[in-house]
C-alpha cells in the first residue's frame, strides 16, 4: 500500500459518501470511530457495513484506532482541539501496533479511513494518516 485514503461523512449521504469511494476505487472502508454508532441514519455501523458490502467494498472497524473517550471528554469541557490532537498523537505513537493492525487489514489493497469530521484537519484520522506518511512514506490522499 502506497496511499492511504481519508474520509470523513458529516455532511455526506449515505449514497454520496458511497460514490465518493466509488470515483476513489476504495476496496476497503476502516472505521476508526472508538463508537461506530452514529445519530445519522446509514452511517452506523451494521447499516454501513451492509451498504458496502453490497456495493463491493469490505468494512472494518479498528476500535483501537478511535480516539479514546477520555480525550473526547476532555474535549468536550474545553474545546481545544490543538490539545486533543496533540493526545491522540502520543497515543498513536506509543501504540505502534494498532498502526501494524490497520496495514494487515488493508492488505495493500485502496483502503480508506473513515471518522466523521469533514474536514480532516479537525480529526484524529489525520493524525492516522500522518503517522503512515512519516514512518512509512505512505502518500494522503483525504476524499
Amino acid at each position: 500500500m502506497e496511499k492511504i485514503y481519508t474520509i470523513g461523512y458529516e455532511g455526506k449521504t449515505p449514497d454520496e459518501f458511497l460514490n465518493v469511494l466509488k470515483r476513489a476505487d476504495i476496496s476497503i472502508v476502516i472505521d476508526v470511530r472508538e463508537n461506530p454508532a452514529s445519530r445519522k441514519k446509514g452511517f452506523s455501523k451494521t447499516a454501513l457495513s451492509e451498504l458496502l458490502n453490497q456495493n463491493g467494498i469490505s468494512y472494518s472497524h479498528l476500535i483501537q484506532l478511535g480516539n479514546p473517550k477520555e480525550f473526547r471528554d476532555e474535549y468536550k469541557k474545553d474545546g481545544d482541539l490543538e490539545r486533543l490532537l496533540e493526545r491522540y498523537r502520543a497515543y498513536l505513537a506509543q501504540h505502534p501496533e494498532h498502526v501494524e493492525t490497520l496495514l494487515k487489514t488493508a492488505d495493500n489493497d485502496p483502503a480508506c479511513l473513515m471518522c466523521f469530521e469533514k474536514l480532516p484537519t479537525q480529526c484524529h484520522r489525520n493524525i492516522i494518516a500522518e503517522y503512515l506518511y512519516v514512518n512509512r512514506g505512505m502518500a494522503i490522499n483525504h476524499l
